[in-house]
């Protein structure tokens, strides 16, 4: 019996259920081409996945297989429709799943969004073209970065938000040093 429904989650409906879901795909070195060596690139391949089935999987002892049954479907999901041959460009690959993303961060569930999409106001910047002001803070000389500067807050944004801040400071101390030399 085990071994049918483990059978039934893995090969039919999560292979269906990735088969026809939405995916985000981000590029980071469109944005900043020093983040790949010359000539390579990464992919971040977002979808939306239950945390009470991932948790009730790691729980039976079969976590890693389905982690990499995963992998393997998303790979071929995507190479056979937006990217045809990715499988056979990949260098290396991970995979995070609701559970790996609560144990690491924290986060109920494992949710990848921090900001409910209920309210009227959002308090946080929450369109792209002004991702930059999203490090600013009402306290002068101070920033922010993570999963609340930013809405809707995801956690590839929270990295995002972390390198904005750094580059902000990095090129203010770069100013305050030109100015001393003249």
């Amino acid at each position: 019996m085990f071994k049918y429904l483990r059978e039934q989650i893995l090969h039919h409906q999560t292979s269906d259920y990735f088969a026809r879901t939405t995916y985000e795909i981000s590029v980071p070195v469109l944005k900043d081409p020093k983040l790949a060596p010359e000539g390579k690139s990464g992919l971040i391949v977002s979808c939306l996945f239950d945390y009470r089935l991932t948790s009730l999987i790691h729980n039976a002892g079969w976590y890693e297989e389905f982690k990499q049954f995963c992998a393997d479907t998303m790979i071929a999901v995507i190479s056979s429709s937006i990217y045809p041959g990715l499988e056979k460009k990949l260098i290396s690959w991970f995979v995070t799943t609701p559970l790996s993303l609560k144990t690491r961060t924290g986060n109920s569930e494992g949710a990848i969004t921090g900001w409910a999409f209920t309210t009227l106001s959002m308090p946080a910047v929450h369109k792209m073209q002004h991702v930059v002001r999203s490090t600013l803070t009402p306290i002068p000389r101070f920033l922010q970065a993570g999963q609340w500067s930013y809405s809707p807050a995801r956690l590839p944004m929270s990295f995002l938000t972390g390198k904005l801040a750094v580059t902000r400071i990095l090129k203010e101390h770069t100013k305050k040093s030109d100015t001393r030399v003249r």
